[in-house]
């Protein structure tokens, strides 16, 4: 296979996207890397990070871009999390991201950055770290909208997302506002 190839299988995995780290992994050099974006193989995200130009985007795209732009240990944060699975209604191209370290890399509006200090249990959905579930409830129950948290608490238990005991305990904390 040519270095292309290589590069494509992986991006294609990884929602159309590859970085440069990747690419050295697979021993592709980032002076090549850099040469195909500009002949229009690749669209340059930011610094080190490409996603393929032929690539036809999923509604999990901005997730997994924004991930790869802020770099390891990066994950899909609160409502952005319950949003990844459909429980909640937010800004369409908007995502929250945490981070374990403070970030001064420039990055597009629609992403925003927390940074977190405690080492939050992360999972990853579709291939996308997150945070998990019920623990993105409980980073949006300041947030308000209360009944509609408890609806998406539902959704989240039918589809396995969160066990029953979570769930309940998620009820009881959502209702008395702890």
């Amino acid at each position: 296979m040519t270095y292309y190839e290589d590069l494509y299988a992986v991006a294609i995995d990884n929602y159309g996207i590859i970085t440069s780290r990747a690419a050295r992994a697979l021993g592709v050099s980032n002076v090549y890397l850099v040469q195909l974006a500009r002949r229009g193989h690749f669209d340059r995200l930011g610094h080190g990070v490409y996603r393929l130009v032929d690539y036809s985007p999923s509604s999990l795209n901005k997730y997994a871009e924004a991930i790869a732009l802020l770099g390891q240990g990066a994950y899909v944060f609160g409502a952005s999390a319950l949003a990844l699975h459909g429980l909640a209604f937010t800004d369409s191209q908007g995502v929250t991201i945490a981070s374990p370290t403070r970030t001064r890399k420039s990055l597009p509006e629609h992403i925003t950055v927390v940074t977190v200090a405690n080492k939050a249990d992360i999972a990853a959905y579709e291939g996308i770290p997150s945070q998990k579930v019920a623990d993105a409830f409980l980073a949006c129950r300041a947030l308000g909208g209360a009944d509609m948290l408890l609806s998406a608490v539902e959704s989240a238990r039918k589809q396995a997302l969160v066990t029953d005991d979570e769930a309940t305990a998620l009820r009881r904390e959502i209702k008395t506002g702890a």
